[in-house]
């Protein structure tokens, strides 16, 4: 992993939105503008091989002069910060876990829902189930995949080709 070369990069939503040309990164602006994120600071890392890139983002809500703050006053310590995170995910990904069993219908069903943006209560009303059905597959779908998360479990079932968008 290249670390000699970070560079802390600062964004803001209006200056994204205006220089994507692809819809669906002007949808996921409005969507980190929606859930109250402004602006951001990135430190895209890449791998030895040069062929793929981590890039570890820190959203925040803080007016433009707070953040600007934060980025010259806290800049050795998010790269810090953004490199531990970068060397974790490539060490996870040089090693993937093999999965116990495969997902059941019910889980894969639940984690499309769940990317699909439902919530729990949501998912158990289309898919004619309790709540607790659906707490319990999602559940499952973490234990298989060694997940902390539901999002986790969502990307890791992505990744390993369990689930298509």
């Amino acid at each position: 992993m290249n670390t000699k070369t970070l560079h802390l990069l600062r964004w803001d939503k209006d200056v994204a939105i205006r220089h994507s040309k692809d819809p669906r990164w002007r949808a996921f602006y409005e969507a980190l503008e929606g859930l109250g994120f402004r602006r951001n600071l990135s430190v895209p890392i890449w791998h030895p091989d040069r062929r793929q890139q981590i890039i570890v983002n820190f959203f925040s809500d803080l007016s433009p002069s707070a953040h600007a703050e934060v980025a010259r006053h806290h800049a050795n310590a998010l790269l810090g910060i953004a490199t531990a995170m970068a060397v974790r995910v490539s060490a996870h990904e040089a090693h993937p876990r093999p999965l116990a069993c495969p997902l059941t219908k019910r889980e894969v069903e639940c984690l499309l829902w769940l990317a699909s943006g439902l919530r729990s209560k949501e998912i158990a009303h289309r898919l004619g189930i309790s709540e607790w059905t659906v707490h319990y597959h999602l559940g499952n779908s973490r234990t298989k995949l060694g997940a902390t998360t539901n999002e986790q479990a969502l990307c890791l079932a992505l990744q390993k080709g369990l689930i298509s968008p």
